[in-house]
């Protein structure tokens, strides 16, 4: 394995993440009985009323595939998922339909979101057929990125050698001066690095 590390990336894990994770699954719990119209009496949607701050970092918390399902319970919960500064995407688990599926939910999320400030941005992503496309939208996120002025990039890539492609990383990430820490790491073959010009 072949790794490029830059920085150091620290979790953020403390004692308040069982409270934290219990109000998530609560407010989801009242977005589904909303839907189903489990009660007569509408309940009322818990985390549209707490500051942002709190609700970022409630989000923080939450793979992509339920960070979606928050953004659909109102308005506010919208604002909350498209504004969202850490950010985890994740091919590891699941077969290929599935990972298009996730491919083609990322595109639109990145597309969707303005230029609030990503602090933490993570893609841990496992090529399952050709790398060309599935790089191509991986490194157009980056870039995204970047633009939202990253402070922690890590990238965790596991490529298919069969297809004989090497993902090259944006120039774009060696200049970003918002960028604090950096990891990237692959397996066989190595992301190529692109040659930097000093003048």
């Amino acid at each position: 394995m072949s790794s490029i590390l830059l920085g150091v990336i620290c979790s953020n894990k403390n004692k308040a993440r069982p409270r934290i994770m219990e109000h998530m699954h609560k407010s989801l719990a009242t977005a589904t009985s909303q839907a189903q119209g489990a009660c007569a009496d509408p309940m009322v949607d818990r985390l549209s009323s707490v500051p942002c701050e709190v609700a970022h970092q409630i989000l923080s918390l939450v793979r992509f595939r339920y960070l979606t399902r928050v953004g659909s319970m109102s308005k506010r919960c919208r604002e909350f998922y498209l504004s969202t500064p850490s950010l985890n995407f994740s091919s590891f688990y699941g077969n290929r339909q599935q990972q298009l599926h996730m491919l083609n939910c990322i595109d639109r999320y990145m597309i969707r979101r303005t230029d609030d400030k990503i602090k933490s941005f993570r893609i841990h992503w496992r090529f399952s057929a050709g790398i060309s496309e599935e790089s191509f939208r991986m490194m157009t996120w980056i870039l995204i990125a970047v633009r939202c002025n990253v402070e922690v990039l890590d990238v965790e890539l596991r490529l298919n050698t069969k297809d004989g492609a090497t993902p090259e990383l944006p120039p774009c990430i060696y200049c970003c001066e918002s960028l604090r820490s950096m990891l990237i790491n692959t397996k066989h073959p190595p992301l190529l690095v692109p040659i930097i010009s000093s003048t």
